[in-house]
């Protein structure tokens, strides 16, 4: 994961229950030169389902990154 190079963002819910998420993302991130963590607030894993606004402003706040 060291070769990629371009900056990466990861998300997670806040209330995600599942400790193995929780530790794939916390490894992930740590394998990656240039991650952007974002937690979700009052989101768990599938806030693709239920916090859609929370989701589209953390991708559209980071794609706006220069």
């Amino acid at each position: 994961m060291k070769a990629v190079t371009i900056p990466t963002l990861l998300l997670i819910g806040e209330a995600t229950a599942s400790s193995y998420v929780k530790q794939s993302i916390t490894a992930l991130r740590d394998s990656l030169p240039h991650p952007t963590l974002v937690v979700l607030a009052g989101q768990q894993h599938n806030a693709m389902d239920g916090g859609r606004d929370v989701l589209a402003k953390a991708i559209l706040d980071f794609a706006a990154v220069p």
